[in-house]
């Protein structure tokens, strides 16, 4: 049994495979991706408990980010 994926959704419709529909999209081994993970974490942590937050977010389709 292994690691079971999120729901992810495309145009409305459900992905059947998601390991298979992303298994081509390779993270960069830079470390913007742990920099980008730092940032994004604090957000969503905010975000599930409903709570106000104030900081910097990832850049839009992996750029650098830093947008207030």
């Amino acid at each position: 049994m292994g690691t079971r994926p999120c729901r992810v959704f495309i145009d409305g419709k459900e992905v059947a495979d998601v390991f298979k529909e992303f298994e081509g999209v390779k993270l960069t081994t830079e470390p913007a991706i742990e920099i980008s993970g730092a940032s994004g974490v604090t957000l969503i942590a905010a975000y599930a408990a409903n709570k106000p937050w104030t900081g910097h977010v990832p850049g839009p389709n992996g750029l650098p980010g830093g947008y207030p």
